[in-house]
């Protein structure tokens, strides 16, 4: 069953009407059809199965036939700082972290992310192919809910702003012993709230992770292989997922 997220100044009681954009992928790319059935979600957690109706000026509308709730997200709030990069590899990893659970992505740019300048304040229609590919990704992999995108900030800030709070691990290629296991031994058995950093495609120099390490964040190793920039962020989110997972399911 197709699933899409609709916002919820769209949905009502007993019917959704669709925004234009999925009015025109319900109707032109996935060519459903009138009485078709498709979940609707409102990002609260609440699922709605609906009956498609077709219009005959181009717009669609669904008629409400139950209402669940779903969980189908990580038992913990994963945030990923990641480092700017070229679009198609931001893009890519935008799209896997959503499939793998991530519940915000805070942008940063370090010394030697490939992407500076005007990338703190990215044009509106960048934003929304961004926030699209997120949507789709959360759409196609049944999560429940969607994750948040931050505008980027500097690696400095980015530090700076869970300092003192939570359980954050940065991810430094330098650091070859403390492992994500371990630093979550360290931490709260059932932490509410996880900050993951992983580094631009030069890593992170000494001093950004002597600067990390000063505010509070946890040095740890993603294994002894030098991972590229993107596939290090994947790892990061399901090896700490799946560990959350393992503990939670200890006695």
């Amino acid at each position: 069953m197709h699933r899409f997220f609709v916002p919820f100044e769209s949905i009502f009681e007993t019917k959704v009407v669709f925004p234009a954009e999925i009015s025109f992928q319900i109707r032109k790319v996935l060519r459903l059809s009138d009485g078709e059935k498709v979940a609707v979600l409102d990002n609260s957690g609440l699922t709605r199965l609906v009956t498609l109706e077709l219009t005959g000026n181009g717009s669609v509308e669904g008629v409400v036939q139950e209402t669940i709730r779903e969980n189908r997200e990580l038992p913990i709030h994963l945030d990923l700082y990641v480092s700017l990069t070229s679009r198609e590899k931001f893009e890519w990893v935008l799209q896997k972290t959503t499939e793998a659970g991530v519940s915000r992505i805070i942008p940063f740019i370090s010394e030697r992310s490939l992407i500076h300048g005007n990338e703190k304040d990215p044009d509106l229609k960048k934003q929304q192919r961004r926030v699209a590919i997120m949507r789709e990704a959360a759409e196609q992999c049944e999560r429940s809910l969607l994750p948040t995108l931050e505008p980027a900030v500097s690696f400095q800030d980015a530090i700076r702003s869970v300092s003192g709070t939570g359980t954050n691990l940065l991810f430094w290629e330098e650091e070859r012993e403390r492992t994500i296991w371990q630093a979550l031994d360290t931490a709260d058995r059932n932490p509410s709230r996880i900050s993951l950093m992983t580094g631009p495609e030069g890593g992170f120099t000494e001093m950004e992770a002597q600067f990390a390490q000063s505010h509070g964040w946890q040095l740890v190793t993603l294994g002894s292989r030098i991972l590229r920039m993107e596939t290090a962020a994947i790892a990061a989110i399901l090896q700490t997922a799946y560990e959350i997972d393992r503990r939670k399911s200890l006695p």
